[in-house]
């Protein structure tokens, strides 16, 4: 532990605001300490053993993109930061001792919620709303610890303001003042730019971005992706630019093989949805690849597997005879035991093509435009 952590360590724990927060005790924890964005230091204690017996609390976090969609008409704004939040709220007295940590200078537990228990995030949120019901998305949104204030008119700012700050007063939560902003038309809260223009992207943000390190392993790439995914909104059709820098390149487009005569090789393929005439409201088309010839044959909706064999025996095998090798789509009828078994009997092969694949029925698909 650095030398300059040592005091702040000893004077952290016990008090806070003048009042205290953590007292001495006998159960042993191991206890981490962390820097804050003012580079003060914060507690943070490894409750992982603890959090693993906890009943998870399932109240529902606010979604940032439904909090921001409030924001529409607002012109003045004020963002209020409470002071170590979660310390603001009392434990209760007989689950004091589960909190109960190590320092170098011997073993404390807290008397306020600390940071690293897995429901503190539900219970906080679950506090600020309570507070602040009345006028929750009227004129003011709670994220957390990060209260937002917005009104369309000064008149109204002033009125919003002296209403919250009177329920924070009410309950005694203290708020940093170095990280509030009043009155202001612009303001940066929950990683966004807020102003009567609108939502925009916080330029800090974006820089942190810019400057992320290439990611060399799957773990960092998953973590940038998570991070760069924040304001994919922002980027139009932002997973197909992804994908497209990352596809492998497309190989070499491999022709059918060239038929070496009439109806040996044909293709096949559906028109359906169209107007019913005489009952009939499919067309069967199927396509000679040698000659292009084509037939067309009607059939009822909707068709079985049975019903499409026969209309290709009267049609194609009375006329033609039975082909070597056909090229249909992967449809249900085709792909069915039924028909894999009537090819065997034939004596004729299926082919089935693959999505974007570029050997498919193409002769038989340009015939039905």
């Amino acid at each position: 532990m650095a030398l300059s952590q040592k005091g702040t360590r000893i004077e952290g724990p016990e008090t806070c605001g003048g009042q205290q927060r953590a007292r001495a005790t006998r159960s042993p924890r191991r206890a981490s300490v962390w820097s804050s964005t003012d580079d003060s230091w914060r507690f943070c204690v490894d409750y992982r053993a603890l959090n693993a017996l906890t009943v998870k609390d399932a109240f529902p976090i606010p979604v940032v993109d439904e909090l921001l969609d409030e924001l529409h008409g607002a012109r003045f704004f004020s963002k209020l930061d409470l002071r170590s939040g979660y310390h603001q709220v009392r434990m209760r007295p007989g689950d004091v001792h589960k909190t109960a940590f190590r320092t170098h200078e011997g073993l404390y537990e807290f008397l306020v919620m600390p940071f690293g228990l897995c429901n503190a995030p539900a219970t906080f949120q679950s506090l600020m709303n309570d507070v602040l019901r009345p006028f929750l998305r009227r004129f003011v949104l709670v994220f957390f610890d990060d209260i937002l204030i917005y009104s369309a008119t000064w008149a109204d700012y002033l009125r919003h303001l002296r209403v919250v700050l009177s329920l924070l007063r009410q309950h005694q939560l203290f708020v940093k003042r170095a990280k509030c902003a009043f009155g202001v038309s612009s303001v940066s809260y929950l990683g966004h730019v807020i102003s009567t223009a609108g939502v925009a992207m916080d330029p800090a943000k974006v820089q942190a971005i810019h400057d992320w390190p290439v990611p060399r392993s799957a773990r960092a790439v998953r973590g940038f992706l998570g991070l760069a995914g924040y304001y994919r909104k922002f980027v139009h059709n932002y997973g197909s630019r992804y994908k497209s820098e990352h596809l492998h390149p497309a190989g070499l487009l491999l022709p059918l093989p060239v038929p070496l005569g009439v109806w040996m090789d044909i293709g096949l393929d559906f028109v359906e949805a169209l107007p019913r005439v005489r009952g009939k409201s499919v067309i069967l088309t199927v396509v000679d690849r040698f000659s292009k010839y084509c037939h067309f044959i009607p059939l009822a909706h909707p068709y079985s597997a049975e019903s499409v064999a026969q209309a290709f025996f009267t049609d194609i095998v009375r006329l033609h005879g039975v082909p070597q090798s056909m090229v249909s789509d992967r449809d249900p009828i085709f792909t069915s035991t039924f028909w894999r078994e009537l090819m065997r009997l034939m004596g004729a092969k299926l082919h089935l093509t693959m999505a974007f694949h570029p050997q498919s029925d193409g002769q038989s698909e340009a015939a039905n435009r």
